[in-house]
């Protein structure tokens, strides 16, 4: 599995599930650019992933979001997260 926070680039729009951790839930995100902002049109990448892991699917969830909205470096129109509880 990817460490917490590191930022997952799979070259492609498609992502999968992350691993099942020891314990907690993890989560991958895929954040998308927001074209309805004239700024975004030229803006390279057009999306960005994110990766975190943690005790609570809430906390797991939004820290991943945040990675994967950070990686993008604009605002997201649409952030979808896949995530996996624990074995």
């Amino acid at each position: 599995m990817i460490d917490d926070g590191q930022i997952v680039s799979l070259g492609e729009r498609s992502y999968v599930a992350p691993d099942r951790p020891a314990s907690g839930y993890s989560c991958r995100c895929r954040a998308d650019i927001n074209d309805n902002i004239p700024e975004n049109a030229e803006k390279m990448p057009r999306h960005a992933f994110g990766e975190a892991s943690g005790a609570s699917i809430d906390e797991t969830v939004r820290r991943a979001k945040k990675e994967a909205t950070k990686a993008l470096g604009a605002q997201p129109k649409h952030v979808g997260c896949k995530c996996n509880p624990s074995q």
